[in-house]
């Protein structure tokens, strides 16, 4: 269905000319399908008298268990990881939703995400249920932000038992805190960074004059080298890896003009390798099925599923590229996707069969 745009479900089995598809209602009665659609649920309702009381987590907690304990069986990430949030759209009622103005999706469920900065393949995420949510992350002594991270790192170290991995993170998450937690654990961070941070130098909450290019570096303790650069607004980053080595950079300006510029390492590697989630997002939006809903739920469960097809399709591409064979596109993996999963299921028609007669007593009495 994410293949095809329609407004309303009921469209795909419509008859009409102009919204009719004839592979719906071959595989699926409309009928039938509405009702496996409403009547959907992924988790088993509570026994009478049991004493056990869901909660928002446990909703989706089976689906969701199930499909991160395999992310990360069938994939073996690369050194350098990304860590962002993504958005569920979703305008219903829940305590949990949250409102961003700078989002292109502005109302929705917040899920903080780790993924490979590589290949965009999501490795670990996070839904956000408010307290319930809050309750289970540990290192109750950070910041929320700070325990996000860390809780998605602990996921990938766990399920790989490795060290040395560079988290890049943008300035909602990174402080010294987590950048000490995590060379606790032997990983770098590198990401932008708010001036009110605590621990930060006096010197960096300076705003200076300074032209296009101009590079001022700090080093906190030996271990944290904090930068700001000059380029049309103040940059600044913090990382535990890099330093404030430039290299030269070329830019074409307005009116075609050339312009060379000093441009920090630090900041080249994170333009680089922050996008990893952003990549996943656009894969799950070029072609999403999320139909409206009043329930919150169906909005994650059918997102997790959007995830799940994505790595599927980035597996699919590392695995083509290594054979050296031909890598199918986007929307061909969707489709053959689609194939497989239907087979040789067809909707049976089920129109009956005609009377032989038209005697209006045809029963003749054999229900007597």
């Amino acid at each position: 269905m994410a293949l095809h745009r329609n407004k309303r479900s009921r469209d795909f089995f419509s008859k009409q000319w102009v919204d009719e598809s004839s592979f719906f209602r071959q595989i699926f009665r409309r009928d039938r399908w509405f009702q496996i659609f409403w009547g959907l649920h992924v988790s088993p309702p509570a026994a009478p008298g049991s004493g056990f009381m869901a909660s928002r987590r446990s909703k989706v907690k089976q689906v969701h268990d199930y499909l991160s304990e395999r992310f990360l069986r069938y994939y073996h990430p690369g050194c350098h990881l990304s860590a962002d949030e993504s958005t569920v759209p979703f305008k219903g009622r829940t305590a949990f939703k949250m409102y961003d103005s700078k989002k292109p999706t502005k109302w929705g469920i917040r899920i903080y995400d780790i993924a490979d900065a590589l290949t965009g393949y999501i490795l670990g995420l996070i839904p956000y249920y408010g307290k319930a949510t809050i309750e289970c992350l540990g290192y109750a002594d950070h910041l929320f932000t700070t325990r996000i991270v860390l809780t998605l790192v602990d996921i990938v170290t766990r399920a790989t038992g490795e060290t040395g991995y560079h988290v890049y993170t943008d300035r909602l998450y990174t402080n010294l805190s987590l950048a000490a937690e995590l060379l606790k654990k032997k990983i770098h961070i590198t990401g932008t960074i708010n001036t009110n941070r605590k621990g930060l130098p006096p010197q960096v909450k300076k705003r200076k004059r300074s032209s296009v290019g101009t590079v001022r570096s700090y080093v906190k303790n030996k271990r944290y080298h904090i930068l700001s650069w000059k380029d049309k607004r103040d940059v600044i980053m913090c990382s535990t890896y890099h330093t404030a080595r430039t290299v030269q950079h070329r830019r074409v300006m307005k009116g075609n003009v050339e312009q060379v510029i000093e441009k920090p390492v630090m900041v080249s590697e994170y333009t680089s390798n922050m996008g990893g989630v952003d990549r996943a997002d656009h894969y799950i939006s070029s072609y999403c099925f999320l139909q409206k809903s009043l329930k919150w739920w169906r909005k994650v469960y059918f997102f997790l599923l959007e995830v799940a097809i994505v790595n599927s399709f980035i597996l699919h591409r590392i695995h083509m590229k290594s054979k050296g064979l031909k890598v199918l596109t986007h929307l061909q993996f969707r489709k053959e996707l689609v194939k497989e999963l239907v087979g040789n299921v067809r909707n049976a028609a089920q129109n009956g069969r005609r009377s032989t007669s038209d005697d209006e007593e045809r029963l003749n009495g054999k229900l007597l």
